[in-house]
């Protein structure tokens, strides 16, 4: 059951997107430099094609090279995004889901997420009358990806690194370009 038809609630998925980069750019990590930590930022990326597992990335945020977030955003279609998840631990460090506040969850697919560490996140739409500002709630965190098993592939993460690294280089190429002009 879907809630979201049943309160017309207008939404879309870059909408949602948006909302998560800004809500992770915002965010500072804690991170531990010598003998002191230090809040970092991560860097966002949305739209990463990783096509070693025939997925495209809603949002990635790298906050070191030891330290990647995956983070998929549906506005509907639970089951779905949680595979979408699972498979992005092939390479990921942390995995989330983002879905609208009034979608409904199942408790066996909230069960599923814990069991695979995958967090959730849920979005509210400004847009709504009963919901004044737009907001991302971080119901429960993604746990650590360490995978014994051998799911976690290092060729599929050492590519999305070099994509990254690729996107990086780009944009660096395009500011400097917009400079001199």
């Amino acid at each position: 059951m879907n809630l979201i038809e049943k309160y017309n609630v207008s939404t879309s998925e870059d909408q949602m997107q948006k909302a998560v980069a800004d809500y992770f750019a915002a965010y500072e990590f804690d991170r531990l430099t010598g003998h002191e930590w230090q809040g970092v930022k991560g860097t966002i990326y949305r739209e990463v094609t990783i096509p070693n597992i025939g997925r495209r990335s809603d949002i990635i945020v790298k906050v070191t090279d030891y330290k990647i977030f995956n983070i998929e955003c549906k506005t509907n279609d639970i089951a779905g995004v949680i595979e979408q998840a699972k498979d992005h631990l092939y390479w990921a460090d942390y995995s989330y889901i983002c879905v609208h506040a009034k979608t409904y969850i199942a408790p066996y697919h909230v069960t599923t997420m814990i069991e695979n560490g995958i967090g959730l996140l849920l979005w509210q739409n400004s847009n709504q009358s009963d919901m004044r500002v737009e907001a991302i709630v971080d119901v429960f965190g993604a746990g650590k990806n360490t995978y014994s098993d051998g799911k976690k592939n290092k060729s599929i993460r050492e590519m999305v690194l070099k994509r990254l690294k690729k996107i990086d280089s780009k944009v660096t190429a395009e500011s400097h370009e917009q400079l001199s002009i």
